[in-house]
């Protein structure tokens, strides 16, 4: 697949941080919902706090543009089950743009990628003083390098899409982003040095993201793919190129001629964690050896598994393979919010099984067993590949951001600048 850490990463990652990477240890940052105790906690927590709507809510605040939101405030949230809670209540009232900002997503990369020793989490907020109503969240993590604070999102290459939370029906004009962003700024030079944000959205479900108009911001060279199915399954695919379908229906022949050829859509632990070993291994067996491979690092198989077994649960997390005589030839790991299923991680292994495509057959068929459970929307996640093309799929654009917060970080912002303008479409 075209995810980020598909490839070289080049994240640092403490591969002793965590003893089990089956179970990590409870902590702050973990999901508090999951036990009905804490539950209430973070309910309580959350009412105590301002999270219930505030009556003195003004629909113009909604429905208008605002152009100066001067009683705004920002905070950094040090209680993460109150931040959580208010995210969950912003999240309910509007459409998150996307599985990576859900609170699934990001309970369990906190308690387990964000858990690690380098990494410091940092919850923004901003909110109306006079009322309390937030109108932006933000989850961060403080890095330090070579001297400097870097903020950065909640990502460390496992996300594909950045972005904050807005209120619904919040839209700023450049003038309203400029003064949201001055409130904001204020607040985040207290705690980092230069704000970096990579795959960031320009705007989510019609709303503008005010970073985006507030801030110098260059098209990022990671791009997503997606292809959207109607309600019939088959004039999609006769929708595709006849080269693409034909490939299609031959790879279906070779691979039902192996002996017992299954697809199969895992929902059991025990085999959920036996086939994300295998998708594993054959990742490591293809990438190892052409980089630093970092995936296999426990931080990170920590992250994906924590968010397999609890994604299991809900339907958030979806697993897929292809196997004949039980052997698994490709493995797909996905994710789900609402109608879109993003899929993150497609690996096959073994020359012998290359005849029938698996890698992209297992896309397909995937994408088939979840549009008859629903979805509707197929993400191939970020990354330029020729298999994506052949889905049919439309590019969206993400943009990326590097700002200083104070001037120790304005000559680390002026050299990732002058490295764009340079080498245009280069990252970090």
């Amino acid at each position: 697949m075209g995810h980020a850490p598909l490839g070289c990463l080049a994240v640092a990652a403490d591969t002793g941080w965590m003893s089990d990477i089956y179970q990590p240890k409870p902590s702050a940052w973990a999901d508090p919902a999951r036990e009905p105790v804490e539950a209430l906690r973070l309910q309580q927590a959350g009412a105590a706090g301002g999270v219930a709507p505030v009556a003195s809510e003004r629909a113009a605040n909604l429905d208008g543009i605002q152009k100066g939101p001067s009683r705004w405030q920002a905070h950094i949230e040090s209680d993460p089950a109150i931040f959580w809670a208010r995210w969950s209540h912003l999240s309910h009232k509007a459409a998150i743009p996307s599985a990576f900002q859900s609170t699934h997503w990001l309970r369990d990369w906190y308690a387990t990628l964000g858990a690690q020793p380098h990494v410091e989490p940092l919850l923004v907020r901003v909110f109306d003083a006079a009322t309390g109503q937030d109108k932006l969240l933000m989850p961060l993590i403080r890095l330090r390098q070579s001297g400097l604070r870097i903020l950065a999102p909640a990502d460390l290459d496992v996300t594909d899409t950045n972005g904050p939370l807005l209120q619904p029906g919040l839209r700023l004009d450049p003038q309203g982003a400029s003064a949201l962003w001055k409130v904001l700024r204020r607040e985040l030079a207290q705690h980092g040095d230069v704000l970096r944000i990579n795959k960031m959205l320009p705007a989510a479900q019609g709303q503008a993201n005010p970073l985006a108009l507030a801030l110098t911001c260059r098209p990022s060279p990671s791009v997503g793919h997606r292809f959207e199915v109607s309600d019939c399954w088959d004039s999609w695919h006769r929708s595709l190129k006849r080269q693409a379908r034909r490939e299609s229906e031959r790879h279906w022949r070779v691979f039902q001629s192996y002996t017992d050829p299954r697809v199969e859509r895992v929902t059991e632990p025990g085999r959920a964690l036996a086939v994300m070993e295998q998708l594993e291994a054959i990742q490591k067996a293809r990438m190892g050896a052409r980089c630093n491979y970092l995936l296999d690092a426990p931080a990170y198989k920590g992250f994906y598994r924590y968010r397999l077994m609890n994604g299991l649960k809900d339907g958030s997390v979806v697993l897929t393979a292809l196997t004949s005589a039980g052997h698994v030839i490709a493995a797909a790991y996905g994710v789900r919010k609402d109608k879109t299923l993003t899929l993150l991680r497609v690996a096959f292994g073994g020359e012998q099984w290359k005849a029938c495509a698996p890698g992209r057959l297992l896309m397909e068929r995937t994408a088939h067993l979840m549009w008859q459970e629903g979805c509707r929307s197929f993400d191939l996640s970020i990354g330029s590949y020729s298999h994506k093309q052949t889905f049919g799929c439309s590019e969206y654009p993400l943009l990326e951001l590097c700002t200083p917060l104070t001037w120790r970080g304005i000559p680390a912002a002026l050299a990732w600048h002058a490295k764009h303008v340079l080498a245009p479409g280069a990252t970090d």
